[in-house]
């Protein structure tokens, strides 16, 4: 509740980290085949764990955080910490939540909003579309992102589109938009070397997640060269 009331969090969000404590170290789950019980999760008294259930349940919820803003909120913690219990949370619980945290589309909007200058309606609204297409192409096959924490894939696509739209910008003559990759990093908390590195991921999908409506198609299979 600590972590909580110093994020100043609601009674929906609080309700539902109880809910995945209990579920993940209070309860013991049935497996899969409905007999085999699986192990009670080990660390139920670090602060960690706890730390990992409210950022669980910010993202579950549609209010996500960075780890950086849990780290602040649990001065006993670490975030490596944090990003080794959410791992193994997330394992334990189930494909079932996993599903239910990997809602990218959360983040877009309260990031373009906290980045030093004001997104262009149509950029927001395009990184709003890569992160529905992704989901739709990751559920067809393994692109190479469903393991990674929801900021992470918010920060490539933010990063991805904006050089898409800059490629669009430049070839029309128009201005570019300021936005940089240490820009996004301050934002998200993720570094820019993974930004790059992910980015290049998703140009190689450039033509099944950008939307008709916003790049052309020659522009389009640039994305993700910058």
């Amino acid at each position: 509740s600590d972590i909580c009331e110093r994020l100043e969090l609601n009674v929906v969000i609080r309700e539902c980290a109880k809910e995945l404590f209990r579920d993940c170290v209070v309860k013991v789950m049935v497996g899969e085949d409905g007999k085999r019980l699986k192990k009670p999760f080990v660390g139920a008294g670090e602060p960690n764990v706890y730390a990992a259930v409210v950022f669980i349940a910010c993202t579950q919820e549609g209010a996500p955080r960075i780890l950086k803003e849990i780290v602040s909120a649990t001065p006993k913690s670490m975030k490596t910490k944090i990003q080794q219990a959410f791992s193994k949370i997330t394992k334990y619980l189930g494909p079932s939540y996993q599903r239910r945290i990997k809602h990218t589309g959360d983040h877009i909007s309260r990031f373009c909003s906290n980045l030093p200058i004001e997104m262009p309606k149509d950029v927001v609204r395009c990184a709003r579309s890569v992160a529905e297409n992704l989901e739709k192409l990751e559920a067809e096959r393994d692109v190479g992102m469903s393991s990674r924490q929801p900021a992470t894939v918010t920060a490539t696509i933010i990063w991805f589109v904006v050089s898409a739209y800059n490629l669009k910008q430049s070839a029309a003559g128009a201005p570019l938009l300021n936005v940089t990759v240490a820009d996004i990093e301050h934002v998200t908390d993720v570094s820019q070397s993974t930004i790059r590195s992910l980015e290049k991921v998703l140009g190689k999908e450039a033509d099944s997640l950008l939307p008709e409506w916003f790049i052309a198609p020659s522009a389009a299979a640039q994305a993700g060269e910058t």
